[in-house]
């Protein structure tokens, strides 16, 4: 039955710590079950001598009285560490009190449940823990240098020339950004922009190590899914940029609660190609981000291979998460307004189709 007991507080004590997050804890989801599996342990130790203790004080079978069903012939009855009665050869009634008391089985099981606390803490302390560190982590910056690889993510475009459009968010109307983006005008630089429908992330790798470093594909960890806004409007712009071409063009969509990154044109995340990375030469991957119906922000996980050891960082957005908004809802102009053009409304097709990823 204690056994039992304690069981059922571990259990419950375990799902506790989970539920409830106190602002003080860890935030890495490793480190957040270590601390409760310890949590859960002194819990159910503590649950484990009490039902001990509940059990210790119940009388045995019998009773305490000797007159009971046991007077008029020899008996053995356990309860304190005292003695009554006749030598143990003799006739009459035997009484055994056998010691237990309520402070030994506290005493006890807190000591159990201190030793299982420092077994867990030793045993987590030397795991190897690269881990991936949340947001609030970071450091105001989108770059992340770990071991021997340094990258950086940003909106596209600072180190690629890019031959197709994306989209962009505008609140205001189509005339006030033809006039924003004329040549003539203020000179709004489209990166200024939300991205809206489809994005483009550059993310720029480079390494001092010799040993050449093995990345895998770019992974969106989304951070909030919102409703879509209703207000504003959609303008599909080249993007152009600068640099001598692409490497390693990736496509996910924050549709999805666990956006899946594939390569452009392939059906299923098995065809992913990998980028290596070596001393003297900077790599850049193209990841774009597709966005129907939310209001969404992300930040870009990355993995790679160092010298047969496997590290992990969160990049993001100038120390905020990106951000996109989707494409249903909203009117749809197209059009080129930097280069003398104005932007035009398209419809009738999916938003894929004006702003195609290659």
């Amino acid at each position: 039955m204690a056994v039992l007991v304690a069981a059922a507080a571990y259990v419950l004590a375990i799902w506790l710590a989970a539920w409830v997050q106190v602002p003080f804890g860890p935030n890495m989801e490793a480190d957040r079950w270590v601390v409760d599996a310890g949590f859960a342990t002194v819990v159910s130790a503590a649950a484990l001598a009490w039902a001990g203790w509940w059990a210790g004080r119940e009388p045995g079978p019998g009773g305490s009285q000797p007159g009971g069903s046991y007077a008029g012939r020899d008996s053995f009855i356990t309860k304190k560490n005292r003695f009554h009665g006749p030598a143990n050869t003799g006739s009459g009634p035997q009484t055994n009190y056998f010691n237990a008391s309520p402070r030994s089985w506290i005493i006890g099981m807190s000591s159990v449940a201190a030793i299982a606390m420092v077994v867990v803490v030793v045993v987590y302390l030397t795991q190897p823990r690269p881990g991936v560190p949340e947001a609030k982590d970071l450091p105001a910056s989108s770059t992340s240098t770990a071991e021997g690889l340094s990258s950086n993510a940003a909106w596209c475009c600072a180190y690629t020339s890019v031959p197709v459009s994306t989209g962009f968010y505008w609140p205001g109307t189509v005339d006030a950004l033809n006039s924003a983006l004329a040549p003539t005008g203020p000179g709004t630089n489209p990166a200024t922009l939300t991205p809206g429908g489809l994005g483009l992330i550059e993310i720029q790798l480079q390494t001092s190590d010799p040993e050449p470093i093995l990345v895998e594909p770019p992974k969106v960890v989304v951070q909030a899914h919102g409703p879509n806004l209703t207000t504003g409007m959609l303008a599909i712009l080249p993007l152009g940029g600068q640099g001598g071409g692409t490497a390693g063009q990736f496509e996910a969509d924050v549709d999805a609660v666990a956006p899946v990154t594939r390569p452009v044109g392939a059906t299923n995340s098995t065809a992913a190609n990998y980028q290596y990375v070596s001393a003297g030469s900077a790599e850049v991957m193209t990841l774009f981000i597709s966005d129907t119906n939310c209001d969404c922000t992300f930040d870009v996980e990355l993995t790679w291979l160092e010298r047969g050891v496997t590290h992990t960082s969160l990049l993001t957005n100038g120390g905020r998460h990106f951000r996109v908004v989707g494409s249903e809802g909203l009117p749809w102009y197209a059009g080129d307004p930097r280069g003398g053009g104005k932007l035009a409304r398209v419809s009738g097709q999916p938003f894929s189709s004006y702003a195609p990823t290659g």
